[in-house]
C-alpha cells in the first residue's frame, strides 16, 4: 500500500498536473522535496530513456526476468 504523506499543498506534476512525488527526503529547513514529475511520469519517463514501454518493463529487465514472469511473482 501506498503511503501518501500530508503535505498540505504540494507541487504539481510538470506533465500532467497531478501531485509531485515525495522523493522521502527533507531540506535543511526542514521542508519535504519533490520530483518535478508523479509517480506515474516519472516511471514513463524512466521507461523511455532506457527504450522500453512502461516501468514494469524496467523493473522486470533490472531482474533478468520476463515481464509475464514479474509480473507473476510479485
Amino acid at each position: 500500500m501506498k503511503i501518501k504523506h500530508n503535505f498540505g499543498n504540494r507541487p504539481k506534476c510538470i506533465e500532467c498536473k497531478a501531485d509531485c512525488q515525495f522523493m522521502g527526503t527533507y531540506r535543511k529547513d526542514g521542508s519535504p522535496t519533490f520530483r518535478k514529475l508523479c509517480a506515474n511520469c516519472h516511471g514513463k519517463a524512466i521507461a523511455k530513456k532506457r527504450g522500453l514501454k512502461n516501468i514494469i518493463h524496467v523493473l522486470a529487465k533490472n531482474k533478468g526476468v520476463s515481464v509475464k514472469k514479474y509480473v507473476r511473482d510479485t
